[in-house]
Formats: C-alpha cells, sequence, structure tokens
C-alpha cells in the first residue's frame, strides 16, 4: 500500500507521501504507519480551518490540512510570536503537531526551510535520485 502522507521526521529520512510503505521502512526503519480514519481526518481538518480563521479570514486552503493565511500590517510585526500560537493552539486543541511557515509569499512561506529535494512540487524519487547523483543535495 501507498502512504498518504507523512510527517517531517520521515520526510528527513527521504519517505515521501504516495511512496509504498516497503519503500519507506527501507528508508526509514523506525517508520509508523498508521491506519487514517476519514472521519477524524475531515474533523480534525475543519478545526485546524477554524484556529486559523481565528488569526484572520483572509485563509487560502491549499488541501484538507494546509493553508495559506494573508496577515495584515499590524499582524506582520508579530508574525513569528503568531505563527507559535497557532503551532501551540493547534497541538493543544486537536493533539496534532503542525509546522507553520512565513513568508511574503507562499512559495517562500513554504519552502524556505531545511527540507529534503523531494518536497518540492514536481519533484519525486526518480528525479531527486538523479539530483542527488549529481551531487544536488537540500539541507
Amino acid at each position: 500500500s501507498e502512504l498518504a502522507s507523512c510527517n517531517e521526521l520521515a520526510r528527513r529520512h527521504g519517505v515521501t507521501k504516495g511512496m509504498y510503505v516497503g519503500q519507506a521502512k527501507q528508508l526509514c526503519p523506525e517508520l509508523q504507519v498508521v491506519p487514517y480514519d476519514l472521519e477524524a481526518a475531515d474533523r480534525a481538518s475543519q478545526e485546524l480551518f477554524a484556529i486559523m480563521l481565528l488569526i484572520t479570514p483572509r485563509l487560502l486552503p491549499a488541501s484538507c490540512d494546509e493553508a495559506y493565511l494573508q496577515l495584515v500590517d499590524a499582524q506582520v510585526d508579530c508574525a513569528k510570536h503568531l505563527a507559535r500560537v497557532v503551532e501551540a493552539t493547534i497541538l493543544h486543541r486537536t493533539n496534532v503537531s503542525v509546522t507553520v511557515g512565513i513568508g511574503d509569499n507562499m512559495f517562500q512561506a513554504k519552502f524556505l526551510r531545511p527540507q529534503p529535494i523531494e518536497a518540492m512540487h514536481g519533484v519525486g524519487a526518480s528525479l531527486s535520485q538523479l539530483l542527488r547523483e549529481h551531487g544536488v543535495i537540500s539541507n
């Protein structure tokens, strides 16, 4: 079967969503595969968005577990603090650990942090292997 999602720790080992479980366990032997409950995932997604809407109504959902918030000027000055508040609130209310990125645009907010090459849109296992063979690394 294929992985529907993976956390940051698994990604650091080269695991990506859509990867076969056997292949993922070769990269990350300590990987724990958890069955998912679609109804619970939907409830958690709704809770994530509800928490983000407390910060600003300018919310652009990107998927069931990802969204972009546009802050007003007054909020930009405390963006790092707001990010930590969002992370802590989501963890407290849903028991889900999240990562919040900050940037002048959506690309910066998502990608300006250490992460595997596979995390970039359009870079799958084959291309990432080819890039590594040519000495291209991302973290």
